[in-house]
């Protein structure tokens, strides 16, 4: 199925694009490879190809997104002499996951500023200032004070995570446009009505699964990150795209249809 193998080659360039800037993006690959997989049917026989020929488009689309990133990792490898994809993630890891943490980039409202996070000691990068290692050794060390901070207060981490959860699906109460009435009890309402369309009507339908996955990849990535407005608008148009569904065809869309549905005109008023 040519038509197929076009819709591969687009994903593939578009996610790998992507990755080049939201190092996340193959954890997004997963709901692709899922339908790919399980449900692509070919247009012309409208069944699933052999396993053979899933197995190698999944791996096609692998190929073609791990050739997107592959000058980004010749760059880092020629500066860091590995090929690092990022030298940022200790430093946001560690962000969700120390003493001052609130489960989100800033203080608890209305404080309005970012948290503070204590920066590594002056010993940790003795020698390695204005040197690409630098970056490496201040991510590591940020990571292990995370690792160590949860280990030495799982009470408290079990309760981010709680918060995590809520201010994603909610809204992040700490930041002052998110916390705005006008913003998240309609963001709220879309995700509980979207949700109830989806279980009512998608849990068996791929296109459904595939959109969902994608947002719950995204609540799992900040539950071990941390919670960021930017981050939950990456998915809003999920919860929002099933509410759109449910207005049109729930109760409320078939009440509407209803009031607005045309008369039939009959044959005769037509001829004339």
């Amino acid at each position: 199925d040519m038509a197929q193998w076009k819709r591969i080659l687009l994903i593939g360039l578009t996610m790998g694009l992507l990755w080049n800037n939201r190092f996340e993006t193959p954890l997004f690959m997963l709901p692709f490879a899922y339908y790919i997989f399980f449900f692509d049917k070919d247009r012309v026989t409208g069944k699933l190809p052999s396993f053979t020929n899933r197995v190698v488009a999944v791996g096609a689309l692998a190929i073609i997104v791990i050739l997107s990133i592959t000058p980004w990792l010749v760059r880092n490898a020629g500066i860091y002499g590995k090929p690092l994809l990022s030298t940022e993630g200790g430093y946001h890891f560690r962000r969700g996951h120390h003493e001052g943490a609130t489960g989100s980039g800033r203080d608890l409202w209305p404080a309005n500023q970012g948290t503070y996070i204590e920066r590594p000691p002056a010993g940790a990068i003795k020698d390695k200032e204005r040197t690409p290692e630098r970056e490496t050794v201040k991510a590591a060390w940020h990571k292990e004070q995370a690792i160590a901070w949860i280990k030495a207060n799982p009470q408290r981490e079990l309760e981010l995570i709680g918060i995590k959860i809520f201010y994603f699906l909610v809204t992040d109460f700490t930041h002052p446009y998110a916390r705005s009435m006008v913003v998240w009890p309609v963001s709220l309402l879309g995700l509980m009505l979207g949700s109830y369309y989806w279980v009512r009507t998608g849990l068996r339908e791929p296109i459904q699964q595939v959109l969902w996955m994608f947002f719950a990849i995204q609540l799992a990535l900040c539950v071990v990150f941390l919670v960021l407005p930017r981050y939950r608008i990456a998915v809003e148009s999920v919860p929002l795209l099933f509410f759109a569904a449910w207005l049109a065809n729930g109760k409320l869309g078939e009440w509407f249809g209803r009031q607005v549905s045309v008369p039939e005109i009959s044959s005769e008023a037509s001829d004339h």
